[in-house]
């Protein structure tokens, strides 16, 4: 491994869209950490606000203190749990902002137990999207052929 954090975390997500995903998110949750968070912990603040610094930074105090780590992120899981009861965010979209957070971590061989925080998370809700029937597609065909229809005879109309 090199001795870049952000280098080790974007090297580890083989997908672009993941990988862009995965940015996004981690900069989200590293923005809500304070210089002064640093500060007390790593005695020293991250260099800039960029993700990069921000990553090294975090990687940093992982590798000296697990505990503020832990606290920053079971932080963010209630901050989290707040955008879901306003329904700014969805129940089931809070693991999934923590993949990021867990990806930085493990690519920069530290290792963390979720399980914990994993039972502060929201309620998951069940969506109501079940399989077509083939009625209902039948349906549609049928109302798909007669617009098509409809647009042939108008284009016909149309052209006299």
């Amino acid at each position: 491994m090199t001795n870049n954090a952000y280098s080790n975390f974007v090297g580890f997500i083989k997908s672009d869209e993941t990988r862009r995903g995965y940015q996004r998110d981690l900069h989200q949750f590293l923005e809500k950490i304070s210089d002064d968070f640093f500060m007390q912990h790593l005695k020293e603040p991250p260099k800039s606000r960029d993700l990069e610094d921000l990553c090294e930074s975090f990687v940093n105090l992982a590798n000296k203190d697990m505990l503020p780590i832990k606290a920053s992120i079971k932080a963010y899981v209630k901050h989290l749990k707040s955008k879901v009861e306003k329904n700014e965010l969805g129940a089931n979209s809070v693991p999934n902002k923590l993949k990021p957070i867990r990806a930085l971590l493990v690519s920069n061989e530290i290792d963390i137990s979720m399980s914990l925080i994993r039972k502060m998370f929201p309620r998951e809700t069940q969506t109501q999207d079940r399989a077509y029937t083939r009625e209902e597609i039948g349906n549609m065909i049928q109302q798909w052929y007669e617009f098509r229809l409809s647009t042939k005879l108008i284009l016909i109309i149309f052209m006299i």
